[in-house]
C-alpha cells in the first residue's frame, strides 16, 4: 500500500510511491488517479480507482479483472454451491450481469462448491456490480434453503487486475482448470459450472481472444 494512503480515505495524499506507482494527479475527495508511469501493454494516461475495504481494491479503467468470491464464513463448509440449483443461481446471476445490466463482460468463469471465480472486463466498478451480484444471488439461495436474514455470501471479495495477454490467458486456464484441480471434473469442458463447458469461440473481453 503506498505510503499516506489512509485506510478507508476516500481524500487520499500520496507522500511516497513504490516506484511502480506514479501518480500525477489526485482530485481532493477522489479515489480516482491518473498514472504516467509505463505498465506493460496500456496506453497512457489511464485511470484508476482505488478504494479499501477490508482488502485494498486497485481497478484500472479499460483492464480486465480477476475475481474472487465464497460463501460466507459460517456456511462455507456445507458446499452449498454443489447443488444445481443454487449453481444455476449463480450462472444465471452472472449472464445478468453481463447481459441485461451491462456491468461487465464475462471473458471466464467457474463456480465451484463454496467459491467463485470470474475474470471480467467492467464497465462500472467491482463495488457496484458485486453488490448487485452477491445480493441477488444470496436472496435466491437463501429463498430455496429457506433461510431468512442470513448471511450468504461473505462481505468481502479478492480482485486482481490483469496486466497483459499472458497473464490473461494463464488466468482464464486456471479458473477453468479449478474443477480438475479438485478432483471433480477430469477435463475443464466436463465440468457444467464453468465457461469452459460451453465455450463461447468469438473474442471476449477487451484485447483479448481465446
Amino acid at each position: 500500500m503506498p505510503s499516506g494512503l489512509a485506510t478507508g480515505a476516500t481524500q487520499c495524499i500520496f507522500s511516497e510511491c513504490p516506484p511502480v506507482w506514479r501518480p500525477e494527479l489526485l482530485a481532493t475527495g477522489a479515489t480516482r488517479c491518473i498514472f504516467s508511469e509505463i505498465f506493460p501493454s496500456c496506453f497512457l494516461p489511464f485511470v484508476v480507482t482505488f478504494y479499501w475495504r477490508n482488502l485494498p481494491h486497485w481497478h484500472p479503467g479499460g483492464k480486465n479483472l480477476f475475481i474472487s468470491w465464497r460463501l460466507h464464513a459460517t456456511i462455507a463448509d456445507r458446499h452449498w454451491l454443489a447443488r444445481p440449483d443454487i449453481a444455476q443461481i449463480v450462472v444465471d446471476t452472472l449472464a445478468f450481469g453481463e447481459k441485461e445490466l451491462r456491468h461487465y463482460e464475462l471473458i471466464a468463469w467457474v463456480v465451484m462448491s463454496n467459491h467463485v471465480h470470474a475474470l471480467v472486463f467492467p464497465y462500472v466498478e467491482s463495488r457496484i456490480f458485486m453488490k448487485r451480484l452477491k445480493g441477488f444471488s444470496a436472496r435466491k439461495a437463501n429463498a430455496l434453503l429457506h433461510r431468512t436474514a442470513t448471511a450468504f455470501w461473505q462481505r468481502e471479495y479478492f480482485d486482481h487486475w490483469i496486466r497483459s495477454e499472458t497473464e490473461c490467458q494463464k488466468t482464464i486456464a486456471y479458473i477453468e482448470s479449478n474443477p480438475v484441480r479438485a478432483g471433480v471434473a477430469k477435463q475443464p469442458a466436463d465440468f457444467r459450472w464453468s465457461s469452459a463447458h460451453t465455450p463461447r469461440g468469438v473474442a471476449v473481453g477487451r484485447g483479448v481472444s481465446r
